[in-house]
């Protein structure tokens, strides 16, 4: 099965920036600039995705936290990683379901890469 991560981030030079790191590493990016559109790649794909990095900040990151409830309920065995500077924030998301939470976007690429090696 190939490994497909997800990366939400309305910031393009990041997901950029992801891809190339990733992709070097035989890992598929697929991406989405908001949650409403995550949600529509997830319902198309959502067997091919094993893992979902979400920017914590997105949407006012209220969206984020919803979308990480839904996937967490939905499909359990997902994992899902967030990134947010702001603690209160980064404790919410893995109260919504995220398995970790960084606060510098740099680390996520580092860590997708060890967990899906």
């Amino acid at each position: 099965m190939p490994k497909i991560v997800l990366l939400v981030d309305d910031n393009i030079d990041w997901i950029q920036i992801w891809k190339r790191d990733l992709n070097k590493h035989g890992i598929e990016v697929l991406s989405a600039g908001t949650t409403k559109k995550a949600k529509e790649i997830f319902k198309e794909n959502p067997n091919m995705i094993s893992l979902v990095a979400l920017d914590g900040d997105l949407d006012g990151g209220g969206n984020t936290r919803e979308l990480a409830k839904e996937l967490r309920s939905e499909f359990p065995w997902l994992a899902i990683v967030a990134i947010s500077g702001n603690t209160d924030s980064q404790k919410e998301l893995i109260e919504a379901g995220c398995n970790f939470c960084s606060p510098q976007k740099w680390e996520v690429s580092e860590y997708l890469i060890k967990l899906l090696k």
